[in-house]
């Protein structure tokens, strides 16, 4: 709709039609006459002219979707897409896959306890009996130690364990580090400890993988039931397409007809009765039937007329042919009814397929954001000690660091205490050299004093030899006057030497 509104007041051209001469001259009189009656012409025609204007202003959209005028803007929310169902053949190949990781993991699971080192170890916790009380036993003999042969006879007799001796020796030999041919009882007290070990780690390994087992065989179990609902569903819906596509044979059809456009049979005699003497021949059955709307061959037109002609007379009458009709129309109502039914349970059984499967799907996507979820939790925890690393590598780094520095600062305490002294050596040293100098002129000067001196002294000791060895040739010739007195004057002598300074 629009409206006609009046228009505003004459707007002021003035400055508009107000001319500009090129050469910047004052208009003529001439064209200032023009130019009024130019005005006047337009102020007319703008009066007289409607203003158009919209009967509603329009909405304008805000930011938040919604108008100046009030409205909301439409917005189309899209259905998430459902997923689609998978075929049967798919949903039979995943059970087979469930069942070989089940086979899988059961086979690991025995598996486990097949090396001889676990078969050991289980023998030992079967038998209960504490590992230092079972070598007391083994150590018949007292020496604390136990042969190669003797460990045999313990494995098969005490243990009850049936393997071979090549087997017993490989664990023997491995635990014999010396090469002796016997193992103390500490080194097999630590062998066997650690053989228990590895058993119970065994165990926990046995027990997820048959839990594991269960579990691959209670999924394969669900996907073969969905698997074979969903071919059930296959089924149905093609034979549920196959008769909805196939027009059937033409009773089939002709009762379809009668019953689809409510035809009265009494009406609809009348009109096959194309000659009027109430019998209805092949011909006009044939014409009739095609013109109603049965697509078929004519041999197959004529069948059924020939099943409807019981007497083989080549006619039938119209009582005949209501009768017929009317059987007709219950038997395409029958199959009306069959075809709904084979429609309901064939979506009924896409139904429980879908629903099967959804319950597949909300399981796996269950399970894989748990081991999703698991995976974060891994990598936040791995983050999270990574980071705790990093911090204590810093922490170390700082701690280094300051001890580093701390080191550092004591080597140039040291060094500075060190350079003291080497400067109070120093002159300690040249303190040293001094007084050696001194002490060297003054040796010098006392040297000189005592080769003074004995210069001095060799005329007085000169003189003093000379006279002892003329005491010494006198008193020889005593002596030799005198042999009994020899002793004595030897003595004398010498009492006389030391006497002399």
């Amino acid at each position: 709709m629009l409206a006609v509104m009046k228009s505003p007041p004459p707007l002021k051209i003035r400055s508009a039609l107000t001319p500009i001469s090129q050469n910047g001259r004052a208009p003529t009189p001439q064209e200032q006459d023009v130019l009024k009656d130019v005005k006047a012409i337009l102020e007319t025609f703008i009066k007289e002219q409607p203003e158009i204007i919209p009967s509603q202003p329009r909405p304008c959209l805000l930011d938040d979707g919604q108008s100046r005028g009030g409205s909301k803007k439409k917005t189309m929310k899209k259905d998430s897409a459902k997923p689609k169902d998978v075929t049967s053949a798919v949903l039979f190949a995943q059970a087979r896959e469930w069942l070989q990781m089940a086979a899988n993991a059961e086979q690991k699971a025995n598996a486990v306890f097949s090396t001889f080192e676990r078969i050991l170890g289980a023998a030992l916790k079967k038998k209960g009996q504490k590992i230092s009380e079972l070598l007391r036993d083994w150590d018949s003999d007292g020496k604390g130690e136990i042969k190669k042969i003797a460990f045999r006879q313990k494995v098969r007799g005490n243990l009850g364990i049936k393997a071979e001796n090549c087997e017993i020796d490989a664990f023997f030999n491995s635990m014999d580090a010396d090469k002796g041919g016997s193992l103390d009882l500490a080194e097999l007290k630590m062998a066997l400890k650690s053989v228990l070990d590895a058993v119970s780690r065994a165990e926990t390994e046995a027990q997820a993988l048959k839990a594991w087992s269960d579990e691959c065989r209670a999924k394969a179990a669900q996907t073969d039931e969905a698997a074979r609902t969903t071919e059930a569903a296959e089924k149905a819906e093609t034979e549920l397409g196959q008769l909805e596509t196939s027009a059937g044979p033409p009773d089939v059809q002709l009762g379809a007809l009668i019953i689809k456009r409510n035809l009265k049979i009494g009406d609809l005699v009348s009109k096959w009765d194309w000659s009027g003497d109430g019998l209805v021949d092949r011909g006009e059955f044939r014409k009739s039937v095609k013109e109603l709307g049965v697509k078929a061959e004519d041999s197959e037109i004529d069948a059924l007329f020939d099943s409807l002609d019981s007497d083989g007379s080549g006619e039938l009458d119209i009582a005949e042919l209501k009768e017929l009709l009317t059987r007709l129309r219950e038997t395409a109502q029958q199959e009306s009814t069959r075809r709904a039914e084979i429609k309901a349970s064939t979506l009924a059984l896409r139904k429980a397929a879908s629903k099967l499967q959804q319950v597949l799907r909300t399981e796996e996507e269950a399970k894989a954001k748990a081991e999703r979820e698991a995976n974060e939790a891994a990598e936040r925890q791995a983050a999270a000690k990574a980071e705790e690393e990093r911090q204590a590598t810093e922490e170390k780094a700082k701690a280094r660091a300051t001890a580093a520095m701390k080191m550092a600062e004591e080597k140039a305490a040291y060094e500075a205490k060190l350079q003291e002294r080497r400067n109070s050596t120093s002159v300690t040293l040249r303190q040293e050299a001094e007084d050696a100098a001194l002490a060297e002129l003054l040796a010098m000067q006392e040297d000189e004093l005592r080769r003074l001196a004995r210069s001095k002294m060799q005329p007085v000791q000169a003189k003093r030899k000379s006279k002892q060895e003329a005491e010494d040739a006198a008193l020889a010739e005593l002596l030799s006057a005198r042999p009994s007195s020899r002793s004595s004057a030897a003595s004398t002598r010498r009492s006389a030497g030391g006497a002399r300074p």
